[in-house]
């Protein structure tokens, strides 16, 4: 029976942007009113949320692996690079730890099911952390905690539910809890959602089609720069994937709430690094905080869930507009306007990063431009 034991999210309405010890001197600033609103507004929000004058931001990098890219070549790069990409943000390499840094935001990479390299499913990939301060390491993949099949990634979606019931719900509210307890803790008012996982643009793609009613044939991109034969095949597997998905949705006779149809689209299309982000979006939102979204993988991992509590869109801030098809039509659909349209398709939260850093240097202007009361002489 396909059911899920998951509290719904009890979300409350953003504080309104008055509320923001920047709200008068926003207003007051040399330049013509509303000459910088669309960069502005957010920052009011963010500031809003947690009454402080600064954007405080840490990124949550969900990483596993996923079944369909070990059994087809639906990417331009082998699964096994998951665990090398993981190991690469923890020593600082990757881009994202990069913006990261340089945007003074820590980077948190949590292993929520990457495979392990000596394939006995008895030990994780044994990743390394560095001295660097501004990346942390969550490992939640550990084998005594979980099924063998768990470290191992997900099962293919295009003959299998990607995620056990079980399992899906587990991880889910953990990373909820997680992300709620976190933001707390550090007084966050933004937060990035992040991830690594070789195959995660086939899911994507494949919950963005479910949750929209999107063509395949529209909706599929090139992901790391595949070949056309590639896409072929990515294509036809992510239409077997929505046939197997609807078939197993329709055996039952029981009609769904839209909050369990989103649990269901996740866990039978997507991750255990979707299920992660997905579940520290609404952990996230519940303690009062935005999330500044990615691109395709990031968006696709919390459409499902605007769908059932289109409020929680409230919350949002899209980052940026990626090249692939499914991440246009999604922002168009949810109605959020993304930050950049660079034609990005990196992925690992680097979209949402490249805009943090422009929210950061608009709330420098806020807090450092003069204002029109600063031109009056001192008399």
């Amino acid at each position: 029976m396909l059911q899920f034991e998951i509290p719904v999210p009890v979300v409350a309405a953003p504080p309104a942007t008055n509320l923001s010890p920047l709200f008068d001197r926003a207003n007051t600033l040399t330049m013509p009113a509303g000459a910088l609103n669309s960069l502005v507004e957010p920052v009011l929000k963010l500031t809003a949320a947690n009454g402080s004058s600064n954007i405080n931001c840490e990124a949550f990098l969900f990483a596993g692996d996923h079944g369909i890219a070990t059994a087809l070549p639906v990417s331009a790069y082998p699964a096994d690079i998951t665990a090398l990409m993981v190991q690469n943000f923890l020593n600082g390499g990757a881009a994202m730890s990069v913006l990261c840094h340089s945007n003074n935001c820590t980077l948190t990479v949590i292993d929520v099911g990457v495979k392990p390299q000596n394939d006995n499913g008895l030990s994780t990939p044994g990743f390394v952390t560095t001295a660097n301060q501004s990346v942390k390491f969550e490992d939640w993949n550990v084998p005594k905690h979980h099924p063998k099949s768990y470290p191992h990634g997900t099962q293919n979606i295009v003959d299998n539910f990607a995620i056990l019931q079980d399992h899906y719900a587990e991880l889910f509210q953990r990373s909820r809890k997680w992300a709620f307890q976190r933001v707390k803790s550090l007084k966050l008012n933004a937060v990035i959602l992040g991830e690594m996982g070789i195959g995660n643009t086939t899911a994507a793609a494949a919950i963005a089609c479910t949750t929209f009613g999107m063509d395949p044939q529209l909706a599929v991109g090139s992901g790391t720069g595949i070949s056309s034969a590639q896409k072929d095949l990515k294509l036809n597997s992510i239409r077997s994937a929505l046939l197997r998905h609807s078939q197993a949705i329709h055996s039952e006779k029981t009609k769904h709430d839209a909050w369990t149809n989103a649990m269901l689209s996740l866990c039978s299309l997507g991750g255990f690094e979707l299920t992660g982000m997905a579940g520290a979006f609404v952990g996230t939102v519940e303690a009062g905080c935005y999330v500044l979204l990615d691109g395709v993988i990031c968006t696709a991992a919390i459409a499902p869930i605007l769908v059932a509590y289109p409020q929680l869109k409230d919350w949002c801030l899209a980052g940026h507009q990626s090249s692939e098809p499914a991440h246009k039509m999604m922002l168009e659909i949810l109605e959020l306007r993304p930050f950049l349209d660079l034609n990005l398709r990196l992925g690992e939260g680097t979209g949402a990063a490249f805009a943090l850093g422009l929210l950061r240097d608009t709330n420098t202007i806020i807090n450092k431009m003069s204002t029109f009361d600063d031109l009056v002489p001192k008399i």
